[in-house]
């Protein structure tokens, strides 16, 4: 018979139902994570796009510029783009004819650049990047970005920058040198999910796209929207804003992990309660059937049975088991009790059957040799009825001096029935 060891029930009971409790609530935590953190980003798109537009758009300037022309000349030319005038340069900037000349390409764009004198090109190309970077570092500090740039990306490792305001080095007037601009800077797509779908499916013209990226170089979470800028219809370079959303990710985190650790504790709280429930309702009651069974099978007292589960109160399957028990119990009393009579009246039977057979056995020859005086033959016999008693029989017995009487006989049927009759036939 197998032995089981003492349950532990309400402890599997309790780990199973702490896990569950802990999957919800994770899930749940994670849930709420990412939906407020989607939520809020996205309440960003709108004021991000919005700026995009504005930048690259008509009072930007930006729509009138010869983009293509002017990173092909920064690209040729950087040096120049980031060292200050000098006091000749100065002079030449402000004479009539240079003047007069940048202001014509401002004013018609059907002039090209690439057709101006060297010195035209160079003050011209230095007016339309300290334009873009001043719109840059403007819309940085009214909006609080934590940086605007120009970029054409070359491919899916890097990236070339035509120009950058961070909200820490924003541009200055006063000292018009800048060097984070007009240079190749590493940009991997694998990084930033949404160079990756530029790549992959291009991005049209006014269109916004957005991706989360925590810059590896200082730790922080940026919510990044690029939009196309174009010239003539054709794209040219991408302009995007850098949301710093590093502090709102961090509470978000903070009050999450706050939140699972109140509501773990409150679920170890509940998971007590319930502990505690099951104990009572279920536990305890199936400790006293346990008992019941026991103390039972020790001393087969189905009173005492009776009265152990009637101490059960629960009404529920335990308390409807402690019933159907104690029923048992008395069941296997009667049941016992029962066997006890019929194995007593069994008993009475077969030594009465035994008497019979003793009786039937000595009605019938027995004896050998029956006739020890007659030598000229020997007879021998013997019956074994099926059941106690039966219907067959035989007899010999002298007819006279010379005749020998032989009678062997089989009376239908079995049992007392047959005996009896074989008995009267025997007696006549």
């Amino acid at each position: 018979m197998n032995k089981h060891k003492n349950g532990k029930l309400l402890i599997e009971v309790g780990i199973i139902t702490l896990i569950m409790f802990a999957l919800t609530l994770t899930f749940t935590s994670q849930l709420t994570y990412f939906i407020t953190k989607e939520s809020y980003l996205n309440s960003k798109n709108e004021m991000i796009d919005r700026d995009l537009n504005n930048s690259v758009g008509e009072n930007s300037g930006m729509d009138k510029m010869p983009l293509k022309w002017l990173i092909s000349y920064i690209n040729e030319h950087r040096e120049d783009m980031t060292r200050a005038y000098t006091e000749e340069e100065q002079a030449l900037r402000r004479s009539d004819e240079i003047s007069e000349s940048i202001w014509n390409m401002y004013v018609d764009h059907e002039l090209k650049a690439e057709e101006q004198s060297e010195d035209v090109q160079f003050f011209y190309a230095r007016d339309c990047l300290e334009l873009i970077l001043v719109n840059l570092s403007f819309n940085v500090e009214k909006t609080g970005y934590s940086s605007m740039f120009f970029i054409d990306i070359a491919d899916e490792h890097e990236a070339y920058l035509l120009a950058r305001v961070n909200s820490s080095t924003p541009y200055d007037l006063e000292q018009p040198g800048y060097d984070d601009f007009g240079k190749m800077i590493s940009y991997e797509a694998s990084d930033h999910s949404a160079v990756k779908k530029i790549l992959q499916d291009g991005l049209n013209p006014g269109e916004t796209i957005y991706e989360v990226y925590t810059d590896p170089t200082d730790g922080k979470d940026y919510y990044i929207g690029y939009i196309l800028t174009t010239e003539n219809g054709e794209p040219v370079c991408i302009f995007g804003i850098k949301y710093d959303w590093s502090q709102f990710h961090s509470e978000l985190r903070a009050n999450v992990i706050s939140s699972m650790l109140w509501g773990l504790l409150v679920l170890i709280a509940l998971n007590s309660l319930l502990m505690g429930f099951i104990y009572i309702r279920a536990i305890a009651p199936l400790t006293k059937v346990k008992q019941g069974v026991i103390g039972y099978m020790r001393d087969k007292d189905s009173a005492a049975v009776n009265n152990k589960m009637s101490s059960i109160k629960v009404r529920n399957e335990i308390g409807l088991l402690a019933d159907s028990f104690s029923e048992l119990a008395a069941e296997i009393d009667r049941y016992t009790e029962e066997n006890l009579k019929l194995g007593a009246e069994k008993e009475h039977i077969a030594t009465e059957l035994s008497l019979a057979t003793s009786i039937q056995v000595g009605m019938l020859p027995n004896m050998f040799p029956l006739f020890p005086e007659r030598k000229e033959f020997d007879v021998y016999a013997s019956m074994d009825p099926a059941k106690e008693v039966g219907g067959d029989f035989y007899d010999f017995f002298l007819v006279d001096d010379d005749h020998l009487g032989m009678v062997i006989a089989d009376v239908s049927g079995k049992g007392v029935p047959a005996a009896l009759f074989m008995m009267a036939a025997k007696i006549l």
